[in-house]
């Protein structure tokens, strides 16, 4: 609601489905920004986008830390000699939940599962960064991510 490129790709989106006729399509967001708001809009997405076709898969919110986590990196020291980085989540994972109640008929894919033990998330794999800021990933972060969730959409 808050980001300003957000509401016209938003309001085009539906337009955009029946246009191309896609199999699929994979809804993701900063869900914790949605918490506030009213989720029921979300079931409405999910009817409607299946009314056009498509399979609807939701991506639940992925791992974001408290800041940077080059920082978190160095002040802890974890980079000195730890194989790989971990840190906590910087937000109640139970957002999924939430999530995950309001998009019935579509399948559900929750990122910590598949990154994440319990609230604590790899930030680094030996000397590589999966995440080049507080949440959002490297390359090899999302090369690592989109692989762990293949196996739920086939």
């Amino acid at each position: 609601y808050a980001r300003v490129s957000c509401t016209p790709f938003n309001a085009q989106a539906l337009e955009i489905i029946k246009d191309i006729k896609p199999d699929a399509v994979i809804l993701s967001a900063r869900w914790m920004d949605q918490r506030t708001k009213n989720m029921s809009s979300l079931q409405d997405t999910v009817d409607t986008i299946r009314q056009l076709g498509p399979k609807v898969y939701i991506l639940g919110q992925s791992p974001e830390f408290t800041t940077d986590i080059q920082k978190i990196d160095y002040i802890t020291g974890q980079y000195k000699g730890s194989k790989d980085g971990a840190w906590s989540l910087a937000f109640d994972p139970s957002i999924n939940d939430l999530v995950k109640k309001h998009v019935q008929g579509a399948t559900f894919i929750d990122p910590l599962a598949y990154l994440c033990e319990g609230d604590t998330c790899e930030y680094r794999e030996g000397k590589t960064l999966l995440y080049s800021d507080f949440g959002h990933f490297t390359r090899e972060g999302a090369t690592r991510a989109v692989r762990a969730y293949l196996s739920k959409l086939e």
